[in-house]
């Protein structure tokens, strides 16, 4: 065992399930009925087996696997593996300290049947309707992918799924959902939907002071893959001079600042818009500078996160042992969730 610095941040599970057109509550699925699936499911699998969607040749995302499920009751803890590029049964890595145009890259064997990639924890509290990201090492939490990996095993992969006769044209040969086995067939929604929990304070502190606000400004990403993004990253460049060079990327990070005052009805479209696009892309945000002020506050300082040392041991360099962490994760329970506010 070994006491390591894990940094924290909770989200709300806003949607998770199967829904009817225009239905804010799920005909069926709740969160723990789901996990207690999962579990059953990916018990006595390979790995490789656990993979529930499929890539698109030049998405962003790749595959992520169910690494370990453990819990019930009152808390569980889900561990997925995201996969990493790799080449031709190599991993590479190249030397920092080496010059840009003469770079040194090594190349590393996978092992047969190897899956590269890394770790990521999600520590999920269904009576609260609470997902909290637990990292160590590494920079990226992971949710997006394991977002992405619930709602596909909803929609494929769950005991709800109904199944018909494999058709030629048809890989997933699904009709529709079920709430139990023998229960009407339905056409419905698989969901699962999450979005940063913030702390009403640090909100509340930046509406009372909105009169003194003297410039805001925004954090985005651009899709360029979306005609109207890519109009508008275009316009950008034409409007600094700046023609395209070489291949077009994916996405751009785009900053920009406008010192206007600002309204409590755009404070309210700003936290919104936020939410919506934080959940997904956490370089997304909204800074305001003060009068008087130099330095910005972000509505990302609001999301309920922190750091804790946790005393864990580890299968191995890289993945952290699941008894132990969800042991500590239930012994500072409280003092983790006082992040909530």
């Amino acid at each position: 065992m070994a006491r390591e610095k894990a940094k924290i941040a909770f989200y709300q599970i806003d949607s998770c399930g199967y829904y009817a057109w225009r239905e804010q509550e799920p005909a069926f699925g709740e969160l723990e009925d789901i996990l207690n699936q999962l579990q059953h499911w990916g018990a006595g699998k390979q790995l490789a087996e656990t993979k529930t969607y499929e890539v698109e040749e030049g998405a962003t995302e790749l595959p992520t696997y169910l690494f370990d499920l453990s819990g019930g009751a009152d808390d569980w803890l889900l561990t997925t593996w995201n996969e990493t590029e790799s080449s031709s049964g190599q991993t590479a890595s190249v030397l920092g300290t080496s010059s840009v145009g003469n770079p040194q890259v090594t190349m590393r064997d996978i092992p047969e049947g190897g899956i590269p990639g890394f770790a990521t924890y999600f520590w999920i509290i269904p009576s609260l309707s609470l997902l909290a990201t637990v990292r160590f090492q590494h920079r990226l939490a992971g949710k997006k992918s394991m977002q992405q990996y619930i709602e596909s095993y909803l929609a494929t992969c769950s005991d709800h799924v109904v199944y018909t006769a494999p058709d030629q044209d048809t890989d997933v040969p699904i009709v529709g959902y079920q709430a139990t086995p023998g229960a009407p067939t339905r056409h419905l929604t698989p969901r699962f939907a999450t979005s940063a929990c913030r702390i009403p304070s640090k909100i509340d502190n930046i509406r009372r002071r909105i009169g003194e606000i003297r410039k805001v400004i925004k954090k985005t990403t651009l899709d360029l893959n979306r005609p109207e993004e890519l109009s508008q990253w275009q316009a950008l460049m034409r409007t600094m001079k700046i023609s395209e060079q070489g291949p077009r990327p994916d996405e751009v990070k785009v900053r920009y600042e406008v010192n206007t005052p600002t309204t409590e009805q755009d404070l309210d479209r700003m936290i919104e818009q936020w939410q919506q696009d934080h959940s997904r892309r956490r370089w997304d945000d909204y800074g305001f500078v003060f009068r008087k002020q130099s330095e910005p506050i972000w509505l990302s300082d609001s999301i309920a996160k922190g750091e804790f040392e946790l005393d864990i041991a580890r299968d191995n360099i890289e993945v952290v042992n699941a008894e132990s962490l969800l042991r500590e994760l239930r012994r500072r329970r409280d003092a983790i969730c006082s992040l909530l506010g």
